[in-house]
C-alpha cells in the first residue's frame, strides 16, 4: 500500500465566503492535483486527520464532491474558523474488494468531516501563533506578542529608541501580522523613565535636564539608525486547548536563549585542527567527534570543509547604528633616496608621529556581533608626521670567490680557543688567486703570520685580504679589476699547509666571507 500525506494549516477568515476557501482550498487542490498527477487507474482511500473519508479513482468526481461541500460549509459559516487538516491518500492495490464512492457520498462525507473539524475547534480558546522560522509559539493575546518582540530587542535598544508593532497583512483570503519595528517619537530620555522598572527616575525630572549637558551626552552617544529582526515573522489567530498557550516567559527564554547550531567552516591557509577548535570555543576531541573523517593525525587542506558549531538564537536582532569615534592614523611613509647607500640598504631619519582622527561609521551587528562597517566621514583633528626613510639607490657589490677549486680546511669564527677571522681553503701552492672585487690595492707584502699577503680596498670601503701567498703580482695603490689574478696561493707566514686564507672586513672589522662567496 503506498501512503502519501499532506498537512495543511488553514487561517483566519472573516467573511462566510472565504472562511470555506481556506478550509477546503489545499485540500481541494492538492486531491485533485494528486488525482491528475497519481491517480491512474488504482483506487485510492482518501483520510481526513486519519479518518476514513471515502475511496476515490475519478479526479473529477473528487473534484466535484469538493466544490460542493465548500459551498454548503461557505452558507452556514458566520465566524472566525482556524483549522489543522491533514489529508492522506492511500492506494489500494485489491480493487475488487471496494467499491468508489460516488460524488453525493463523497461529498456528505467530506462535508460532516470538515464541519465536524471546525465544531471541535471552535470549542478552543482563542490565541496568537507567532511563527519565528521553523520555531512556533502560542500566546494568549497580541499584546503578549509585542511583549516577546520587545524583549528579544532590548538587549540591543537599551533606551527604548524603537518599539514595535503588528501590522495587519492580507492577501484577500487570509489575514496575519507582521511585526513592524518603527523609532518613537519620545526622546530617548523619555523612554527610559517610561520603561524604568523602578521609580527612580521621573519624566518631570527628565524634562527638567540641563540642555548643554543633554546635547553634549546626545553628541557622544551612537545613534541607532534602525533595527529589525532578520527572521521572517508571521502572527495568526487561532483556537487551541488552553494547555497549549505558551507563558510568556518561558517563550521569551526560548526566543532569546542562545544555543549551539551547526556550521560548516572552510579551511583557510594556516589553519589547523587545534586553532579552528579554538576560534569557536571547542576541544580538539570535541571537534573530531562531529567531524567522523577526520582524526588526530588529519592534515587539513585549504578548501576543505570542516563541521563547527556557532551561537545562535531563535530571533536575530539586526542593528544598523552610526558611531562617532576617535583613532590613530599613521601618515604615508616618506622615502628618500640616497645615491651614496646600496639597494636594499635603508636607514630611518624621522620616526613621525601618530595623528588622530574623528570617524562616523554605519555598524551593522546581529545580536551584538559586528558584521559590516561602512565608513562615511574621517576628520582630521591632529595631523599625523610621515616617517622618512633613507633607501639606497646604489647597486648592490658582488664578490666573487678568490680561487678555483680548494677544500675548506677552517672556517670563520671559533677556533683553538680564538677566533679566525677568514675562511681557509686548502690548494696546492702555486694556485692564481683573483681580486674579489675591483679595487686599490692598499698594500702587498709580508705581514708577520700572515705571510705575503694583499689587502685590497673597494669604493664603498669593504676590504679584502688574501694571505699566506707565495708570489705576490700587484703592488701597492695598483688598481685591480674583478677576477685579475694578483698573486699566487702558498704555505707562508704562520701556516699548516698550503692553502689561502680569505677575510672580508666591513666597516674595519672582519664578517664570515661566506656570506659573500659562495664555499665551493
Amino acid at each position: 500500500m503506498r501512503k502519501v500525506t499532506r498537512s495543511y494549516k488553514k487561517r483566519i477568515i472573516n467573511i462566510a465566503s472565504v472562511i470555506a476557501a481556506c478550509l477546503f482550498m489545499c485540500f481541494a487542490v492538492s486531491l485533485i492535483q494528486y488525482g491528475r498527477s497519481s491517480v491512474h487507474a488504482g483506487s485510492y482511500a482518501v483520510k481526513l486527520n486519519g479518518n476514513l473519508i471515502g475511496i476515490t479513482g475519478n479526479t473529477q468526481a473528487a473534484e466535484a464532491a469538493i466544490k460542493e461541500a465548500k459551498q454548503k460549509i461557505a452558507e452556514e459559516s458566520v465566524s472566525i474558523v482556524f483549522s489543522e487538516i491533514n489529508v492522506e491518500f492511500e492506494e489500494l492495490k485489491d480493487k475488487e474488494s471496494v467499491s468508489d464512492s460516488d460524488e453525493n457520498e463523497l461529498e456528505t462525507a467530506i462535508y460532516n468531516a470538515l464541519k465536524n473539524e471546525k465544531e471541535n475547534i471552535s470549542n478552543g480558546k482563542p490565541a496568537y501563533e507567532v511563527k519565528i522560522g521553523e520555531l512556533t509559539v502560542t500566546l494568549s493575546s497580541k499584546e503578549e506578542v509585542i511583549q516577546l518582540l520587545e524583549k528579544a530587542k532590548e538587549n540591543y535598544d537599551t533606551d527604548h529608541t524603537f518599539s514595535v508593532d503588528l501590522v495587519e497583512n492580507s492577501d484577500g483570503q487570509t489575514v496575519s501580522w507582521i511585526p513592524n519595528i518603527e523609532k518613537t517619537e519620545i526622546e530617548p530620555n523619555l523612554n527610559n523613565a517610561i520603561f524604568a522598572s523602578m521609580d527612580t527616575i521621573t519624566v518631570p525630572d527628565v524634562i527638567e535636564m540641563d540642555k548643554e549637558e543633554s546635547e553634549e551626552s546626545e553628541k557622544k552617544d551612537n545613534e541607532i539608525l534602525s533595527l529589525e529582526f532578520s527572521e521572517d515573522i508571521e502572527v495568526m489567530e487561532t483556537y487551541v486547548d488552553g494547555d497549549s498557550i505558551d507563558n510568556l516567559e518561558s517563550a521569551v527564554k526560548l526566543v532569546t536563549d542562545t544555543r549551539k547550531a551547526e556550521s560548516v567552516y572552510e579551511v583557510q591557509d594556516g589553519d589547523c585542527l587545534f586553532s579552528i577548535s579554538r576560534e569557536y570555543n571547542l576541544t580538539v576531541p570535541e571537534l573530531l567527534t562531529m567531524n567522523d573523517n577526520l582524526s588526530i593525525d588529519s592534515v587539513l587542506e585549504i578548501g576543505d570543509e570542516v563541521n563547527v558549531t556557532v551561537p545562535k538564537k531563535e530571533l536575530s536582532v539586526v542593528v544598523k547604528k552610526e558611531e562617532i569615534y576617535e583613532e590613530d592614523y599613521k601618515a604615508d611613509i616618506v622615502y628618500v633616496e640616497n645615491d651614496s647607500m646600496y639597494e636594499d640598504d635603508e636607514k630611518v631619519i624621522d620616526r613621525g608621529q601618530a595623528g588622530y582622527i574623528e570617524v562616523t561609521a554605519v555598524v551593522e551587528s546581529v545580536n551584538g556581533t559586528e558584521i559590516n562597517r561602512e565608513i562615511l566621514e574621517e576628520t582630521v583633528i591632529k595631523e599625523a608626521k610621515p616617517k622618512v626613510i633613507e633607501i639606497g639607490t646604489l647597486a648592490k657589490p658582488t664578490f666573487i670567490r678568490p680561487i678555483i677549486g680548494g677544500i675548506t680546511t677552517s672556517g670563520f669564527g671559533a677556533r683553538w680557543g680564538e677566533t679566525h677571522l677568514g675562511h681557509d681553503w686548502g690548494i696546492s701552492t702555486g694556485t692564481a688567486v683573483m681580486a674579489s672585487r675591483e679595487g686599490v690595492v692598499l698594500s702587498s707584502e709580508w705581514n708577520n703570520s700572515y705571510g705575503y699577503n694583499i689587502l685590497v680596498e673597494h669604493n664603498d670601503g669593504t676590504q679584502t685580504r688574501y694571505a699566506h701567498l707565495s708570489e705576490l703580482l700587484v703592488s701597492k695603490d695598483d688598481i685591480v679589476t674583478q677576477g685579475q689574478k694578483i698573486a699566487l696561493s702558498g704555505n707562508t707566514g704562520n701556516s699548516t699547509g698550503p692553502h689561502l686564507h680569505f677575510e672580508v672586513i666591513v666597516d674595519g672589522n672582519q664578517v664570515d666571507p661566506l656570506d659573500y662567496v659562495s664555499e665551493y
